[in-house]
């Protein structure tokens, strides 16, 4: 969980960073900035020559506008002008199917849960549900997270035993993107695309507890939480059908067995992006992510999954 705080953390202050920076104009490329003369509707005042003829006095300097006023809109953009600093933010549903193997010391098991099982257990067994996106960008670059937590209990009676348990599971990405200036003109992507490096972390956090209650009252309880971190690179492909419509493709892989990451861990998402209002977006699409973890030792524990299904996402940005 401190990895968890940390990562929030790391985040929260990126983001001040990035707002900070955006309320700079003077940081700004100046390309960017349209000067216009402030029209003077004084009369003008006449000037007397040493000679004593008289000239007119010359116009008044041209006054750049204030930043907020003096963008023009950029045709790159397929979602209308460029601010100095936008930020999206919104829900984000995601309902994966889940299958592989995981092993706890010398007991591996297969899992398979469906995407009605996910919904089955959100609606009757789930304690708390997160899931949300945020994406800041500036010029070239960007920040982007999104993030899933789901909490969830149980209880069975089993003889005169009666038993109790809760799991959880987060996921968190985290990454820094930059546009590859040029990239998507030159291979003859419609005007308004973008190519573009990621490279992030993802954070995992696998919880669970067990309480069993005999008939006297007495209790014994088992549970363990499991978390690591998995750097991970890849790239976005934004494609721009029309101003307001975008496909946008992401991948990325990671783990490498670096320090206490996965094996191996690897991400594939599409959305069709459509922009409804001025400041909403409505997002569906579909994602895999594959992720094989393996420690060992006396505690040994394994857990190589795959998980896949559909996803939604309503966007506010500013």
């Amino acid at each position: 969980m401190g990895r968890l705080v940390i990562i929030c953390m790391v985040m929260t202050v990126s983001a001040l960073t990035f707002l900070a920076a955006g309320a700079e104009a003077s940081q700004w490329p100046p390309d960017r900035l349209v000067s216009q003369p402030v029209p003077d509707e004084s009369p003008r005042v006449a000037e007397i020559s040493p000679e004593g003829s008289t000239a007119e006095a010359p116009p008044p300097l041209a006054v750049p506008q204030a930043p907020e006023a003096a963008f023009r809109d950029d045709p790159d953009k397929p979602f209308g002008p460029l601010p100095l600093c936008r930020v999206s933010f919104g829900p984000y549903g995601w309902m994966p199917e889940t299958y592989g193997q995981v092993g706890i010391r010398n007991v591996t098991s297969n899992i398979g849960v469906s995407t009605r099982d996910m919904l089955n257990l959100i609606e009757h067994n789930a304690h708390f549900v997160f899931a949300g996106q945020m994406e800041l960008e500036r010029g070239r670059w960007s920040v982007s997270s999104s993030g899933l937590y789901i909490y969830a209990g149980f209880g069975r009676d089993v003889g005169r035993l009666s038993f109790s348990g809760n799991g959880s599971l987060a996921i968190v990405d985290a990454a820094l993107g930059y546009e590859i200036a040029g990239l998507a003109e030159g291979l003859g992507l419609p005007q308004g695309s973008e190519i573009e490096l990621l490279a992030g972390t993802r954070y995992w956090l696998l919880g669970g507890a067990v309480t069993a209650t005999g008939p006297l009252g007495n209790t014994a309880t088992r549970g363990n939480d499991v978390d690591w971190v998995d750097p991970v690179f890849g790239g976005r492909l934004t494609w721009a059908v029309r101003p307001d419509l975008r496909v946008r493709v992401r991948g990325d892989v990671g783990g490498f067995g670096w320090w206490s990451a996965s094996e191996q861990t690897w991400n594939v998402e599409a959305m069709l992006e459509k922009r409804w209002a001025s400041h909403s977006t409505l997002a569906a699409g579909y994602r895999v992510l594959d992720v094989d973890y393996q420690r060992g030792g006396p505690n040994r524990f394994s857990f190589d999954v795959q998980m896949r299904g559909p996803v939604a996402v309503v966007a506010f940005d500013y």
